[in-house]
């Protein structure tokens, strides 16, 4: 079934989440969403248990901390974070834009599951 819809971002600490696989083909499978983090953000410390994640940075700069060791990332750069890994995002004076994909999803609200646990 071919869909046109509009989708919003919903906010979860200081990540702007648009979820873009949810009631589609992939959805419950896997994960695909477009998230911003505004400039002087810093996120907290979590990981997600079930899910590997990929990131694909669109736009800015930011720190990303994997496992405590710090990381500069920058547009163009590709961040893989298997599942377990703990890690969260700093940003300076400029907005950072990335693709997420997860296997499974991190956010599948269909089966009311959400796998993020908060370290700090």
């Amino acid at each position: 079934m071919v869909r046109i819809d509009s989708i919003h971002p919903k906010l979860f600490n200081v990540f702007q989440v648009t979820q873009i696989a949810p009631d589609t083909f992939v959805g419950g499978v896997a994960g695909l969403d477009y998230i911003r983090i505004a400039p002087k953000s810093v996120s907290e410390i979590h990981r997600h248990n079930q899910s590997d994640n990929v990131i694909y940075v669109i736009r800015g700069s930011a720190v990303a901390v994997l496992n405590g060791t710090e990381h500069e990332i920058v547009a163009g750069m590709r961040v893989v974070i298997p599942k377990a890994v703990t890690h969260g995002f700093r940003t300076g004076d400029e907005e950072l834009e990335f693709v997420s994909i997860q296997i499974p999803p991190i956010l599948d609200e269909k089966n009311n599951l959400f796998d993020r646990e908060i370290l700090g």
